[in-house]
């Protein structure tokens, strides 16, 4: 690789980091389903879950 082809990659990769909205097509965002409390709800309510799963199987365990 010469030196040419090493600068121009350095140019091609700032800016690329420099590229504010990329292009593709808009179609492909969509805006959020639920309201972010309504996502944050749930999942603390799965943490919920998950940690009461884990204390009955540490429960579980130490009746044994």
């Amino acid at each position: 690789m010469n030196m040419n082809d090493k600068f121009k990659n350095i140019l091609i990769g700032m800016g690329s980091a420099l590229v504010i909205m990329p292009t593709g097509s808009v179609s492909q965002i969509r805006p959020p389903q639920r309201k972010d409390a309504e996502n944050l709800a749930s999942d603390w309510h799965q943490v919920g879950l998950d940690l009461r799963s884990a204390m009955n199987q540490v429960d579980n365990e130490q009746k044994k």
